[in-house]
């Protein structure tokens, strides 16, 4: 081989080589890119994950608002429907549900003398569950002719 094909070759082979790290650098580059977007991309998933959440328990709650409101109006709107005895019966009822309310107001009362307010919020939670189960309750045991 002569001296100018030999420098050829060589300038070839160097040529191969310098793309070779050329294309090497670039995917290099490529990838940290697509490890940022990728980071990003959870980070924005995270944040999306916990606005979701947060929407999904305003949606259930108005919900339960909903419902709660529909239950009492149904039951309002139906006690024309109802005999005399069953209106009576219902009156009995509530009058026993007044006196538990009254028992856990004064049970709550005299906790809420000797423990501190973390525990007066937990009653008056309890008494907010009291009343949406008083409703169901209610509603279960409330019978309605339709005639």
């Amino acid at each position: 081989m002569d001296e100018n094909e030999k420098n050829s070759l060589e300038k070839i082979l160097l040529a191969g080589v310098g793309a070779i790290a050329k294309t090497a650098e670039a995917a290099g580059e490529i990838f940290e890119d697509l490890v940022k977007k990728g980071t990003l991309t959870v980070e924005q998933g995270k944040l999306l994950n916990e606005e979701l959440k947060y929407k999904a328990k305003e949606k259930v709650t108005e919900a339960k608002q909903k419902v709660q409101s529909t239950a009492v109006s149904g039951i309002v709107n139906n006690v024309h429907k109802l005999t005399p005895e069953e209106r009576a019966e219902i009156r009995a009822r509530m009058d026993e549900l007044d006196s538990e309310d009254e028992n856990n107001k004064n049970d709550s009362d005299s906790s809420n003398s000797s423990n501190t307010n973390s525990s007066s919020k937990t009653g008056s939670n309890s008494n907010k569950s009291d009343s949406s189960g008083k409703i169901d309750n209610m509603n279960s045991e409330l019978t309605i002719n339709k005639e």
